[in-house]
Protein backbone atom coordinates (compact mmCIF):
# COMPACT_ATOMS: atom_id res chain seq x y z
CA UNK A 1 0.00 0.00 0.00
CA UNK A 2 1.31 3.61 -1.12
CA UNK A 3 1.15 6.24 1.25
CA UNK A 4 0.29 9.50 0.50
CA UNK A 5 3.04 12.30 0.36
CA UNK A 6 1.03 14.10 3.25
CA UNK A 7 0.88 11.26 5.57
CA UNK A 8 4.52 10.89 4.83
CA UNK A 9 5.13 14.43 6.04
CA UNK A 10 2.93 14.29 8.85
CA UNK A 11 5.47 11.61 9.97
CA UNK A 12 8.23 13.47 9.16
CA UNK A 13 7.34 16.32 11.30
CA UNK A 14 6.38 14.07 14.53
CA UNK A 15 8.10 14.86 17.07
CA UNK A 16 10.70 11.90 18.15
CA UNK A 17 11.02 10.54 15.01
CA UNK A 18 14.23 11.01 14.82
CA UNK A 19 15.83 9.63 18.45
CA UNK A 20 16.05 6.04 19.55
CA UNK A 21 12.42 5.41 21.33
CA UNK A 22 14.40 5.17 24.68
CA UNK A 23 14.63 9.06 24.20
CA UNK A 24 12.17 11.03 22.69
CA UNK A 25 12.37 13.71 21.23
CA UNK A 26 9.89 16.87 22.35
CA UNK A 27 8.25 18.87 20.61
CA UNK A 28 10.14 22.02 21.32
CA UNK A 29 13.29 20.24 20.75
CA UNK A 30 12.05 19.55 17.09
CA UNK A 31 11.49 23.81 16.77
CA UNK A 32 14.42 24.71 18.31
CA UNK A 33 16.22 22.11 15.74
CA UNK A 34 13.91 23.37 12.88
CA UNK A 35 15.02 26.88 14.01
CA UNK A 36 18.21 26.29 13.84
CA UNK A 37 18.47 25.52 10.15
CA UNK A 38 16.02 27.86 9.59
CA UNK A 39 18.79 30.34 11.06
CA UNK A 40 21.41 28.78 9.32
CA UNK A 41 19.37 28.54 5.55
CA UNK A 42 18.51 32.41 6.49
CA UNK A 43 15.26 32.02 6.24
CA UNK A 44 14.92 34.91 8.59
CA UNK A 45 11.32 33.35 10.17
CA UNK A 46 10.85 33.64 13.86
CA UNK A 47 10.01 30.68 15.99
CA UNK A 48 6.52 31.46 15.99
CA UNK A 49 6.67 31.90 12.37
CA UNK A 50 8.03 28.18 11.88
CA UNK A 51 5.77 26.72 14.47
CA UNK A 52 2.69 28.12 12.36
CA UNK A 53 5.09 26.90 8.84
CA UNK A 54 4.55 23.56 10.59
CA UNK A 55 0.91 23.30 11.76
CA UNK A 56 0.12 24.45 8.11
CA UNK A 57 2.59 21.72 6.23
CA UNK A 58 0.63 19.01 9.22
CA UNK A 59 -2.90 19.98 8.07
CA UNK A 60 -1.99 19.08 4.49
CA UNK A 61 -0.86 22.83 3.13
CA UNK A 62 1.99 21.80 -0.31
CA UNK A 63 4.80 22.71 1.49
CA UNK A 64 6.45 24.38 -2.09
CA UNK A 65 3.11 26.61 -2.23
CA UNK A 66 3.73 27.15 1.49
CA UNK A 67 7.45 28.47 0.81
CA UNK A 68 6.45 30.53 -2.44
CA UNK A 69 3.67 32.32 -0.50
CA UNK A 70 5.99 32.89 2.21
CA UNK A 71 8.66 34.23 0.01
CA UNK A 72 6.23 36.52 -1.60
CA UNK A 73 5.02 37.92 1.80
CA UNK A 74 8.50 39.09 2.50
CA UNK A 75 9.20 40.40 -0.78
CA UNK A 76 5.81 42.94 -0.62
CA UNK A 77 6.85 43.54 3.28
CA UNK A 78 10.41 44.35 2.11
CA UNK A 79 8.89 46.55 -0.36
CA UNK A 80 6.34 48.36 1.74
CA UNK A 81 8.80 48.77 4.31
CA UNK A 82 11.30 50.23 1.44
CA UNK A 83 8.99 52.74 0.49
CA UNK A 84 7.85 54.20 3.90
CA UNK A 85 11.42 54.37 4.34
CA UNK A 86 12.40 56.69 1.68
CA UNK A 87 8.88 58.24 2.53
CA UNK A 88 10.16 59.34 6.20
CA UNK A 89 13.65 59.96 5.19
CA UNK A 90 14.98 57.27 7.54
CA UNK A 91 14.65 53.51 8.62
CA UNK A 92 11.31 53.31 10.40
CA UNK A 93 8.03 55.02 10.51
CA UNK A 94 7.58 58.55 11.49
CA UNK A 95 7.69 57.67 14.97
CA UNK A 96 11.17 56.60 14.47
CA UNK A 97 10.27 52.55 15.40
CA UNK A 98 11.89 49.99 13.20
CA UNK A 99 9.87 48.40 10.41
CA UNK A 100 9.05 44.64 11.87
Amino acid sequence: MEKSPTTHRRRLLNPGIFSMPAERTTSAETMKLLSEISGVLGTGLTEEQLAICVRLIETGVNPHALANVVGMLKKEASAINMGQTHQTGGSGDVSGRPFV
